[in-house]
């Protein structure tokens, strides 16, 4: 059987204020690549397409806004800790020198039996977002 040729996987993660995540995942350090919405007030935008280095991520609003809710359902957001977003990253202590910059607090790295260090965020919606890097350094491809 021949494979597909696939290019890669983008996965899109359901939002409840996209003006929120937005400015969560920028201080990532994503870029807006592409939107939608019916103007450029991004306060108005319904979805978007964030690079971060190599790395693709879409976001969609969890609701019409004229139907979203005052807050978030808790049960909701409780189902999002299933879903985990893994960045491979060459040096893990730069990211988060520059995540720190930009005013967000990571903790200390953990060192896994399998060779990776990471440490793990949670967005505003209850997604975790892990950064994590070879212990050694030469390769990705251990992650």
């Amino acid at each position: 059987m021949t494979s597909p040729s696939i290019r890669g996987v983008t996965t899109l993660l359901e939002v409840f204020d996209m003006p929120v995540s937005l400015a969560f995942y920028r201080a990532l350090g994503c870029n807006v690549v592409a939107h939608w919405g019916e103007t450029e007030n991004e306060a108005e935008w319904d979805w978007v397409r964030l690079r971060l280095g190599g790395a693709e991520l879409m976001l969609n609003t969890a609701h019409e806004r004229d139907k979203r809710p005052t807050s978030q359902d808790a049960g909701r957001v409780k189902g999002h800790a299933d879903t985990e977003l893994f960045f491979a990253c060459v040096d893990l202590d730069a990211v988060s020198e520059s995540l720190r910059l930009n005013g967000i607090t990571t903790p200390e790295p953990e060192t896994t039996f399998y060779g990776t260090r990471r440490f793990c965020l949670r967005d505003p919606d209850g997604f975790l977002i892990w950064f994590q890097a070879p212990v050694s350094g030469d390769s990705l491809s251990k992650t």
